[in-house]
């Protein structure tokens, strides 16, 4: 007569591993959110920003120059001082025709420096293009790396 036993459920030994496995997954994909985060955030200022371009192009279009295009002149709106007034943007400033962003997303490594992302307009012969640089893209050193994994591609960027 023979009797076997038949046994249910894991052993202790493969929890550990299952438990050790997603211990290394987590481990990878906290950091990869987090970037994506603050990446989320850069893109969101200045997608909700660059409505003020279109003032600064009305502006130069009636002076035919970008200094005096500031904020509260030629129907460019005032500058944001207030967070929370646009989603992402902690500060908005419009002087001579160049917008500075300070967006919500912070500077990796710091718990209180925000990065900025500064829409430079370019005059040429048909309309204004514009270039972005700032500590929210990530090449902030323009040696054409990426340095900065929470930032924004702003690389060939006049658009």
């Amino acid at each position: 007569m023979s009797h076997t036993e038949k046994t249910n459920g894991f052993t202790l030994i493969e929890l550990m591993i299952t438990v050790a496995i997603i211990g290394i997954l987590a481990a990878i994909a906290v950091p990869a959110y987090q970037n994506y985060s603050e990446r989320s955030k850069v893109a969101g200022a200045v997608s909700a920003g660059s409505g003020y371009k279109q003032f600064v192009s009305e502006c130069y279009q009636r002076q035919g120059s970008l200094p005096g295009c500031t904020a509260g002149s030629f129907g460019i709106p005032a500058n944001i001082t207030t967070t929370g007034t646009i989603n992402h943007i902690r500060s908005l400033n419009t002087l001579n025709g160049i917008i500075t962003i300070e967006t919500s997303a912070l500077i990796p490594g710091t718990t209180n420096q925000y990065m900025n992302i500064i829409l430079t307009p370019i005059e040429n012969s048909t309309a204004l293009q514009w270039e972005l640089t700032g500590t929210g893209c990530d090449d902030t050193n323009n040696d054409g790396t990426v340095d900065n994994y929470s930032g924004i591609n702003c690389r060939g960027s006049s658009y």
